[in-house]
């Protein structure tokens, strides 16, 4: 039973003295209960207090049902990279010979891990290598091609495409791409074009300047 189900003082007390009390043992000559001069009982709550046990549970969760086994902790976390266990209370199970095979399995995933991690390193170098060299290339032939070339005004009619490949590298180079990115990455693109509208329009912000009929002019 869980152990919040339990009142585990009022079982020991109650087993404790059924088992050295004078009723269970009349006919002695010296009675155990006369003997004792300290005491201390090993029980689920107190083992949970010095092991950390959940519940106080050695071998993890029940092992009661046939199919138990199959349902033990793995030997990783599921929510946290790169977090492992090992013990009885993990798979394969407890006793010495099982927890000395779970190192073995622990150890072995930790191993794979950083061989996986390294090679996926190499690659996300590689991709944020090409990724620069494209962001450089178009931003330094854009450079030239608007302050020392006749074709400025193709370069800049053609600036929505540069900025949009440059968000596609970005999205492309991104380790985590999750709501918090997309949020900031949305957030960054609406707070530019509202100070580009602001700027062209008004011209309060930075100074007069238009980019032609394409832009917000």
């Amino acid at each position: 039973m869980p152990l919040l189900k339990q009142k585990w003082m009022n079982r020991i007390n109650f087993y404790g003295k059924k088992n050295y009390s004078r009723e269970t043992q009349p006919h002695a000559a010296n009675h155990i209960e006369d003997l004792i001069e300290t005491e201390e009982v090993l029980h689920p709550k107190l083992i949970e207090e010095q092991t950390a046990c959940y519940l106080g549970a050695l071998y993890g969760t029940s092992s009661n049902s046939k199919r138990a086994a199959f349902f033990r902790h793995p030997n990783f976390s599921k929510d946290i990279k790169r977090l492992y266990f090992t013990g009885g209370s993990v798979h394969p199970g407890g006793g010495i010979p099982l927890c000395l095979k779970g190192a073995k399995i622990t150890s072995d995933i930790i191993s794979r891990t950083a061989i996986n991690g390294n090679s996926m390193a190499k690659k996300n170098l590689l991709l944020n290598n090409i990724a620069l060299f494209i962001a450089l290339l178009f931003h330094t032939a854009g450079i030239i091609g608007i302050l020392f070339t006749p074709y400025k005004n193709w370069f800049i009619q053609n600036t929505p495409i540069n900025l949009l490949l440059m968000a596609a590298l970005l999205i492309l180079t991104q380790p985590q791409k999750n709501w918090q990115f997309f949020y900031s990455m949305i957030v960054t693109c609406i707070a530019g074009i509202a100070a580009e509208i602001i700027g062209t329009n008004t011209s309060l912000l930075f100074g007069n300047y238009t980019y032609g009929n394409r832009a917000w002019t």
